[in-house]
């Protein structure tokens, strides 16, 4: 076994290993951001780690979900708008008008 294990073969289970870790830690601790705004990234990553991970498994578990059963346009066609939590709604957020600008 020793004899097998060269050193292209230790680098590459190195890196393969590397490989492996990171993509747990992709599905597990980053979320989704395609089509939301900075703010409801903010929102997002304001949220404690472990509600994070939840959200995260429960949505890894819906496309697995979505992938074996053939449903491939709701897995692969764009997402609908998000919006932002009701408790961030109040606030204003977007481009300032010009005639504020003005003043």
């Amino acid at each position: 076994m020793q004899k097998a294990m060269t050193r292209i073969g230790l680098s590459l289970g190195f890196y393969g290993g590397i490989a492996v870790l990171g993509w747990f830690y992709q599905l597990l601790f980053m979320p989704e951001t395609k089509n939301k705004t900075l703010e409801e990234i903010d929102v997002i990553f304001s949220q404690p780690t472990s509600q994070l991970v939840k959200q995260n498994l429960s949505s890894c578990a819906e496309t697995t979900s979505d992938l074996l059963h053939g449903r491939w346009k709701r897995v692969f066609s764009p997402s609908p708008e998000s919006k932002l939590p009701e408790a961030h709604r109040d606030s204003a957020v977007g481009p300032i008008p010009d005639k504020e600008l003005q003043d």
